[in-house]
């Protein structure tokens, strides 16, 4: 949890030159299920960002991408690819009081491109 939210910080450090709200954009980027799913990047490519993760189940994904699309920030969100990764599974049962949920075998890229607004 620590690692994304330094993943976070590190990216809206780096775009905070720019001319748009990153802070209003980094805050709808980190709104999402922690439980079901985690952010490995966040990438800006010209006035576009592609945002990469992992996740529990393709409803987790779906959701986010809704949440994304209702921000009213970004103009376009599309998927890029959603990858299910083969997941191994062992003889050795979970301990007690831990969840085997906490794999997540999917692996996905968004692109989402942002609204330009002045910064004040």
């Amino acid at each position: 949890l620590q690692q994304q939210a330094g993943t976070l910080a590190d990216a809206q450090v780096t775009l905070s030159a720019s001319r748009l709200d990153w802070p209003a954009v980094m805050a709808v980027i980190g709104t999402y299920d922690q439980n079901h799913m985690a952010l490995t990047s966040v990438i800006q490519t010209e006035e576009n960002l592609l945002i990469s993760g992992v996740a529990d189940h393709e409803t987790a994904v779906m959701t986010y991408i809704g949440a994304l699309q209702l921000s009213g920030i970004l103009d376009r969100v599309s998927i890029l690819s959603i990858t299910v990764n083969a997941v191994l599974e062992t003889a050795t049962p979970a301990p007690e009081g831990t969840s085997a949920s906490v794999l997540m075998p999917l692996e996905f890229t968004i692109q989402v491109s942002i609204k330009e607004s002045p910064v004040s």
